[in-house]
């Protein structure tokens, strides 16, 4: 198993030359922590909750479960991307507009940190592509097509490819 610094984390180290043997975990739990209650917040803001639903619902996405994943698994505690996507579809269905960097931006760090949290996060925005073939009546839609390639490709991958373990791990 890969026991290195984040990937986000250790692009940066790259980027500055520091050495990779310096794993910065601390730094990623912080990291992960503050951003999931800030994007909490963020959604509550979103949803027009006062100022205490919106710092309870902040300590509530800090849940038992999320601690007990930072002593299993590091990598799959990096629940502020799901947030994040969860923050994009709220303000998709508000009609505010979506910045294809900030989606964008969302599905790179999801792809670099864990492929599971990826394929979450993917599905959500899924949604997206879903909603706009059902409320569009045409099927000459971007959207359709969009859907039905991703949607073909995902089947062929796990009907060639399957859930196969990885070896060693």
């Amino acid at each position: 198993t890969y026991t290195g610094p984040a990937s986000p984390i250790l692009l940066i180290q790259k980027l500055f030359l520091i050495n990779p043997l310096f794993q910065f975990y601390g730094l990623w739990v912080v990291l992960n922590l503050i951003l999931q209650l800030l994007l909490a917040i963020k959604i509550a803001k979103l949803l027009q909750f006062s100022k205490v639903q919106k710092y309870s619902l902040s300590l509530l996405t800090l849940t038992p479960f999320l601690f007990f994943r930072m002593e299993m698994h590091l990598w799959l505690i990096s629940h502020f991307l799901i947030l994040w996507a969860i923050l994009n579809l709220i303000r998709y269905h508000k009609k505010i507009n979506l910045k294809i960097v900030n989606l964008s931006a969302n599905i790179v760090f999801a792809y670099l940190v864990n492929t599971y949290i990826f394929a979450m996060i993917f599905y959500l925005y899924l949604t997206i592509a879903l909603h706009k073939i059902i409320c569009d009546k045409s099927r000459n839609s971007r959207y359709y097509y969009f859907f039905a390639l991703v949607t073909a490709s995902l089947v062929s991958i796990f009907m060639f490819d399957g859930f196969k373990r990885q070896k060693n791990t």
